[in-house]
């Protein structure tokens, strides 16, 4: 097989036969797959009793009727997702799109070119260093506090953003997601980095 890609070349299980059961059995049913060649040269290296033979199949996580492995197989695990901080990202989206402040969805609008969405997403990113570095802040003021009490830590912690009432850990993921979103959509980055670090 002329692709090296690990996930074509994966569809060849191989098949023995037991002199014991006196049934087929399958590679696959230990969870191995060959390549074509690995399956090639089993047969060839054998020296047992069994009789064996290579045959192409489809991998379960490519074929559409098992619907666990089909829904998973490549797309990102949004359940990976600590509920958490996406309550704490809700709770500014629904800050931001209130009467005093934006419509709702106001960052999907359009830029008219591609500098005007650069400058976007520096602004959601300054947006975002902000909020961090005010929490960072009065974290390291308590932290640096010879009487600091447990009141103190969580106080800095929380560290409440003024104008929403809301701690400025909301801000700092609300404006991260809208700086990732926006990037997407203006094709400054990918909608999806894929896993990397699988092709090492």
């Amino acid at each position: 097989m002329g692709n090296s890609d690990s996930s074509t070349e994966r569809t060849w299980i191989v098949e023995y036969f037991s002199n014991i059961s006196k049934k087929w059995h399958r590679s696959v049913d230990y969870g191995k797959y060959y390549t074509e060649h690995e399956g090639l040269d089993l047969l060839k290296n054998d020296k047992s009793n069994l009789e064996y033979r290579v045959r192409n199949t489809t991998p379960p996580s490519t074929v559409k009727g098992d619907m666990k492995e089909g829904l998973t197989n490549g797309k990102p695990q949004l359940s990976q997702l600590p509920q958490v901080g996406l309550v704490y990202t809700a709770r500014a989206f629904e800050y931001g799109c209130s009467p005093t402040k934006y419509e709702r969805g106001n960052y999907l609008r359009p830029t008219v070119d591609t500098l005007a969405d650069f400058d976007r997403l520096l602004s959601y990113l300054d947006a975002l260093l902000r909020h961090a570095t005010k929490v960072t802040t009065e974290m390291n003021r308590a932290r640096g506090c010879t009487d600091q009490t447990e009141a103190d830590l969580k106080a800095a912690a929380m560290c409440i953003d003024k104008e929403s009432g809301l701690p400025h850990l909301c801000g700092m993921m609300a404006s991260g997601m809208m700086a990732i979103q926006q990037a997407a959509d203006a094709g400054l980055i990918p909608a999806d980095p894929g896993r990397p670090w699988e092709r090492k």
